[in-house]
């Protein structure tokens, strides 16, 4: 047991040494970035019943200090109020393009038939991908485009500030966050040219024009459902220059209300993104559990058998706080809250059950939904 609780905490001592790695290195969109030329960009929105945050994300994005840009957004056959709030914001500001969407074809996923459409409407040197449940400051596109240029990219993803109100938004949707700060040196992703290493975020994704037409755009990902991460990882195979970046200065989300939704939104990619590899997805669930989740039961053992002892009181004691500077560091660089160092048992838990839910609405006959579309594998 002494032996076990050694390991393990050795083992938590990779992630920390790279959180603390990336603390002090992740690179970061902002807000007072100028670019020394405006390249002229693509705002695109893609939106499937998106009432509730459609009209703030667009409002944000036409209020842009960008000189050279315009605002295309796709109504994806919405059965909501999405098409109204879009037309009545089309009609007070003819800045604002609406276009509808093209029924889904066969072996097509909704939101990259929606992107392609998009990226077929647009004519900038730039497109900027970003979700409807997202929202802009002014200067949010200036400064991506700063950042691009100043480090010759041609992917720029950002990861915008995270609007979390309950308990579950707050344990559980930092997992992503933590998996790419606490597990992939942030520089690699632009200075590594192995594709491996490879981080995007569909919430915010900007790529040159020509890079995007090179790697097949959303044509080529077309039946992915973790789509973001495969156009990183296929841009940085074709030798162009990518990189993710904190966008809280410059941008915010809203991903989810409540814990059905949470569940439903993790469990359409957490399996695929790890290939719909059962293998993967075993050494995920495992190591989440041991090394974060397990010190916990070793300590209430310890207080219940009543033996204070390094096995079951001082490693798992060291575990716990390995695990929870590593949750502060990146609650400070994503700006989270710093209740965030008690989450990561919680949430490597949850990780660990929507991995399983994942799979198994992978594999079931319906297959995954998502908006009220499946998709089979």
């Amino acid at each position: 047991m002494l032996l076990y609780q050694i390991m393990i905490t050795g083992l938590l001592l990779i992630p920390f040494a790279v959180a603390l790695r990336n603390f002090f290195s992740f690179a970061v969109i902002r807000r007072d970035d100028v670019p020394h030329a405006f390249p002229r960009v693509s705002v695109l929105v893609p939106a499937r019943n998106e009432e509730r945050s459609i009209e703030r994300c667009v409002r944000s994005l036409l209020a842009q200090e960008y000189p050279a840009m315009e605002v295309i957004v796709l109504n994806d056959d919405s059965s909501d109020a999405t098409g109204k709030i879009l037309a009545t914001i089309a009609r007070d500001d003819s800045r604002l393009k609406m276009i509808d969407g093209a029924t889904l074809p066969a072996g097509w996923i909704g939101k990259n038939w929606a992107c392609h459409q998009l990226s077929r409407a647009a004519d900038g040197d730039w497109l900027f991908f970003t979700d409807a449940d997202t929202c802009h400051a002014p200067q949010s596109i200036r400064a991506a485009v700063a950042l691009a240029e100043r480090r010759n990219l041609a992917l720029l993803s950002g990861v915008p500030l995270q609007r979390m109100e309950g308990f579950w938004e707050r344990a559980i949707i930092p997992m992503t966050q933590f998996l790419y700060f606490a597990w992939l040196p942030n520089r690699w992703i632009t200075e590594r040219r192995n594709p491996k290493f490879s981080a995007a975020n569909g919430q915010l994704l900007m790529i040159r024009r020509d890079a995007y037409d090179a790697i097949g755009g959303h044509a080529g990902c077309r039946r992915n459902l973790v789509e973001d991460i495969l156009l990183g990882r296929t841009a940085k195979e074709r030798g162009f220059r990518t990189a993710l970046a904190t966008a809280v200065e410059t941008a915010e989300c809203r991903m989810y209300r409540s814990l059905d939704e949470i569940v439903e939104g993790f469990s359409k990619n957490l399996f695929p993104g790890l290939g719909y590899s059962f293998a993967a997805l075993a050494s995920f669930i495992i190591s989440s559990l041991l090394l974060y989740t397990a010190p916990v039961v070793f300590l209430i053992a310890g207080i219940i058998t009543g033996r204070i002892s390094p096995e079951l009181t001082w490693l798992p004691l060291a575990q716990l706080a390995l695990a929870g500077a590593i949750r502060g560091m990146l609650a400070i660089r994503f700006r989270m809250g710093w209740d965030q160092i008690f989450h990561q048992p919680v949430s490597a838990a949850m990780a660990a059950l929507i991995g399983i839910n994942s799979a198994r609405v992978s594999r079931s006959k319906r297959g995954t939904t998502w908006k009220g579309r499946a998709y089979r594998r």
